[in-house]
């Protein structure tokens, strides 16, 4: 019973990933072609900039993407289904269809659902690289934590201009904190301090840990089997069981923080 639970979620998270994979890419689709048309970016005008959206609960930011495409009695019955991934994977294909849907918007729609695209690329790029959200980020950001902020403008510097970033600046500013503009002028500049160096190559394997911790609990499965479905099957990462696990280590600790 448990090798075909084994083997069906890694069949399904074959897809999930592969799904993924073709999203995550589709940023340099939107880069390429601002470059070859610079005006297209003048739609932006038409509405609020897309990171006032990181201000939001992630949950809320998710129930505003899933309005926004139309996917509400997707989501209905995915959460009444017994097998939700499953739900979810054969109603992806409901997003490849919001192209043709976006040419019949309005100026300020479109805007708003362009943003919303660029907002969620980022937040996926987020929880690859620091395993949480641009929302979560700025929610610490809130409570404190420097940290996420130079983590949070690491993955989009339009974080700047959220108000949660703006009054910490404004803070560091009339105290004359040196140490913080210095420590921000090197997030700006995609730099860090040595010790928060990161893999570039291990994005995927951390987004791919923070789907599976979403959908079944990464705690119910042992650290071999992660490192079964993870490294050996969807091939994310080739390196040893005890790396593997450092990564999981790791990941479990910036989740309490």
């Amino acid at each position: 019973m448990k090798k075909d639970f084994n083997e069906t979620l890694s069949k399904q998270l074959r897809e999930l990933y592969a799904h993924y994979y073709k999203q995550s890419r589709g940023i340099d689709e939107i880069y390429d072609l601002i470059q070859e048309k610079p005006e297209s970016i003048n739609i932006l005008s038409e509405t609020f900039p897309w990171s006032m959206f990181y201000e939001l609960p992630y949950r809320i930011f998710l129930a505003i993407c899933i309005l926004e495409l139309g996917l509400t009695q997707e989501v209905k019955e995915i959460a009444a289904s017994d097998n939700q991934m499953q739900a979810s994977l054969e109603h992806m294909k409901k997003l490849d269809e919001t192209d043709e849907e976006y040419e019949e918007l309005s100026e300020e729609g479109k805007a708003f659902r362009f943003s919303l695209v660029i907002a969620s690329f980022k937040q996926f790029s987020s929880m690859a690289i620091h395993s949480r959200p641009l929302s979560k980020l700025i929610e610490q950001v809130r409570e404190g934590n420097d940290n996420a902020l130079f983590d949070a403008v690491l993955v989009d510097q339009s974080v700047l201009a959220t108000p949660t970033v703006a009054r910490r600046i404004q803070t560091a500013q009339l105290t004359r904190d040196g140490d913080f503009m210095d420590l921000l002028s090197k997030a700006i500049k995609g730099s860090r301090p040595k010790r928060q160096k990161r893999d570039n190559s291990l994005d995927d394997l951390r987004y791919m840990m923070e789907v599976m911790d979403e959908e079944i609990g990464l705690n119910k499965l042992t650290h071999n089997e992660l490192y079964d479905i993870l490294a050996e099957d969807l091939e994310l990462y080739d390196k040893s069981l005890d790396g593997f696990i450092k990564i999981i280590q790791r990941r479990n600790k910036r989740h309490r923080t």
